[in-house]
């Protein structure tokens, strides 16, 4: 399922597979996504589909609840430090952060940087 609205394009994915050729995005925006990606492998799958899709000098935009809290089956919660893990590949910065509903949601951004594991 495909639907176009302008210059923004929405599609239907399989779980943990971006239908895209490798280094298709200049940028990818991820908003309170991976914190409902509780099961590790296919949080891998997830990131490596992030990496091969986002052309090397892309950016990314990471928008996470980074809440101190003990993780549940529905949701993880992981720290800006986690996520920097979890991107090697982006030189992630947390640029700023807010409360929501006594939650903290960090907004991270970076550049992919092909040499970076």
């Amino acid at each position: 399922m495909s639907k176009e609205t302008n210059s923004v394009k929405y599609r239907l994915m399989k779980e943990g597979l971006i239908p895209y050729d490798d280094s298709h995005f200049d940028v990818i925006w991820i908003c309170l996504v991976l914190g409902g990606v509780t099961d590790r492998g296919m949080l891998k799958i997830t990131i490596d589909e992030i990496r091969r899709t986002l052309r090397p000098g892309g950016l990314i935009f990471l928008v996470e609840n980074t809440t101190g809290k003990i993780s549940g089956s529905r949701w993880k919660f992981r720290s800006i430090r986690d996520y920097k893990r979890l991107f090697k590949f982006i030189e992630l910065q947390r640029l700023d952060s807010y409360i929501d509903c006594g939650e903290t949601i960090s907004i991270m951004a970076g550049r992919y940087k092909q040499g970076l594991k």
